[in-house]
Order: structure tokens, then C-alpha cells, then sequence
């Protein structure tokens, strides 16, 4: 095996596209938008590509992305190989099977489990009535920082990272009572130039939950989404179980899972 940065944008997508729901966030990581803030790095066997991992530098900490499906070789020796052109810390999202390469390169402050997620069958969509979710504009960023501020934790609520440009996406939604925002929800991403996009920051405050407010506003965000994209997906903690259910009955099926961690160099 042969390990080397690579550029090829069109070999990565092909490996990609091998199985897009685990490495829908990469995918869309080709995009022009995101493109110069990636690093990529491969396994090669023969000049094909075995295993593929992304340091997206768009955040601080940077974030790497080393996933494999099962059956696939390749990553931990390349996660070996590219230790010392990762930076001296990250935040990463990597396959269970890759935890004792991941150790002998890093300590490891590990945030559980995660599961990928994929809507397969949106027809289950047209059973949820989401007409109160209303669309969201950048205008409306501050009401909804004020909104997610109380809910942020380290259980299974993680921290709803809000950025201006999921906004301006244009699919983001809430639904609203008299004390303000009730639920809401939008995107990480949306690529149409990749197909894909990917939900995210799905929250219901406290004392309105129960009443089926996320399912609603999750819906109407897949409704908008599908208008533009045909590939949609999710990251969601193993240990959420309501969420989990939730998005279960819309029509998502899991299609991998991931350990989040927080990496630093020994």
C-alpha cells in the first residue's frame, strides 16, 4: 500500500460515490465552496484508491474525517502515515475499527458514538403535517442563537454549531408559539453541485417537547431539500434515542457509524 496527499477531485468523488450515505459530508466537502480548506489523503493499491481521509480546515480545531464500510482495508495505515501532517489538534469523526491506529498516533478524549443516517423512503414524508414550520432567513439569526443557547450540553443534545450560512441556504425552519421559536431545524450543508446535503441543529425547547414539533420541522426541511437535492442525510448520536426514533419514522435508515473525539498529538 502506497499513501501520498492527493487533488484529483474526480478519483475522490468516484471513491466516495462507492458509498455516499457514509461520506455524504466529504461529498459535499468537493464542493467549490468548500474545496480550499480540504486536504486529502489515500491509500493507493495499483494507483486505486483503498482508503481515504479529509482534514477540513474550515473550523478550529480542524476536522478529520477517516471513515471506511465494512470489508474496506486501508485507513489505519494511513492515518499512521499522515499524523504528522494533521496539526497538534483535532476534532474527528473516524471509524470504531480505526481506534487503535487512532491511539498509537494521538490521546484521545473521546464524545461517543454517532450513527450516520440516510432517507430512503421519503414517501413517509407526505404523512406529517409540517404546515406551521415556518422559513427562516439570516435575519433571524440572533432569535435563533437565543433559542439554542439554553440547550446546549454535553449529553446527547451536543452543541448545535450555528454558522450564518446555513441560513442563507434557504432551508432552515421553525415553528413558533407565544414564547418564540418552539422547534427548529436546518442544514450543515446543502451542495447541489455534489447532491447532497445534510440536516442539522434539530432541536425542540424543553417544555414544548412531546408534541411531535421536531418530526414536523424536520419534514418540512426534507421536503425543501428534496426540491434540490436527491441525496439527504444526517449525523445523530447513538445515545439519542427519541431522535433516533424520530428520524426512523420519517424514512431514515442507518448507514454506518462513527466515533467523535477530541485528538491531540503525544
Amino acid at each position: 500500500m502506497h499513501y501520498e496527499e492527493i487533488r484529483d477531485r474526480d478519483a475522490i468523488e468516484a471513491f466516495l460515490r462507492r458509498d455516499s450515505g457514509l461520506h455524504l459530508y466529504e461529498l459535499a466537502d468537493l464542493d467549490d465552496g468548500f474545496w480550499p480548506k480540504t486536504r486529502w489523503f489515500a491509500a493507493l493499491e495499483a494507483g486505486e484508491i483503498r482508503g481515504l481521509c479529509l482534514l477540513f480546515r474550515g473550523f478550529d480545531p480542524p476536522v478529520l474525517l477517516a471513515l471506511e464500510a465494512e470489508g474496506e482495508e486501508g485507513l489505519a495505515g494511513l492515518v499512521d502515515w499522515a499524523a504528522p501532517h494533521l496539526g497538534v489538534r483535532l476534532y474527528a469523526h473516524f471509524t470504531p475499527s480505526l481506534f487503535a491506529a487512532v491511539e498509537g498516533c494521538f490521546d484521545v478524549e473521546r464524545h461517543g458514538l454517532h450513527l450516520k443516517m440516510q432517507l430512503r423512503e421519503p414517501s413517509r414524508l407526505r404523512d406529517v403535517d409540517s404546515g406551521s414550520a415556518s422559513r427562516l432567513d439570516p435575519a433571524d439569526l440572533e432569535e435563533l442563537r437565543s433559542f439554542y443557547a439554553p440547550l446546549r450540553t454535553d449529553g446527547a443534545e451536543g452543541q448545535y454549531a450555528l454558522e450564518p450560512y446555513m441560513l442563507e441556504t434557504g432551508h432552515y425552519f421553525a415553528i413558533r408559539d407565544a414564547r418564540g421559536i418552539s422547534s427548529a431545524g436546518g442544514v450543515h450543508f446543502c451542495s447541489t453541485q455534489y447532491g447532497v446535503a445534510a440536516l442539522g441543529n434539530i432541536a425542540t425547547r424543553r417544555d414544548a417537547r412531546g408534541n411531535g414539533l421536531a418530526k414536523a420541522v424536520t419534514a418540512r426541511v426534507c421536503r425543501s431539500l428534496f426540491q434540490v437535492v436527491p441525496l439527504v442525510g444526517l449525523n445523530v448520536e447513538s445515545g439519542n434515542t427519541p431522535a433516533v426514533r424520530c428520524y426512523t419514522a420519517l424514512g431514515f435508515e442507518r448507514c454506518g457509524s462513527y466515533v467523535e473525539a477530541t485528538l491531540r498529538s503525544c
